[in-house]
C-alpha cells in the first residue's frame, strides 16, 4: 500500500467513525475494515476517487462482492 493509500484509509477510518458503513459495526480491531468500491473498478469509474470508497466490515465486503459476481456472471 501505498503512503498516499494509506493515508486515504486512515481518512475514512476517521469518518466512519471506525464503523462499518454498511451494517454500522465497529470491528474488535482496525484491521478488519477493508476500503471498497461502490461503483466496481470495471465500471469505468474513477476508481480510487475518495467519492468511490466506502468502508466495510470483511463480512459485508464478502457479501458484497458475492452479490457483484452474481449479478456479473448472469447477467443480472
Amino acid at each position: 500500500m501505498t503512503a498516499n493509500n494509506r493515508l486515504r484509509f486512515k481518512r475514512l477510518v476517521r469518518a466512519s467513525g471506525y464503523k462499518c458503513m454498511k451494517c454500522q459495526n465497529i470491528p474488535l480491531m482496525n484491521n478488519m475494515l477493508t476500503v471498497d468500491h461502490i461503483v466496481p473498478r470495471h465500471h469505468g469509474v474513477e476508481r480510487n476517487n475518495s467519492s468511490n470508497l466506502q468502508l466495510l466490515c470483511y463480512r459485508c465486503h464478502r457479501i458484497k462482492n458475492f452479490c457483484e459476481w452474481i449479478k456479473h456472471k448472469f447477467g443480472l
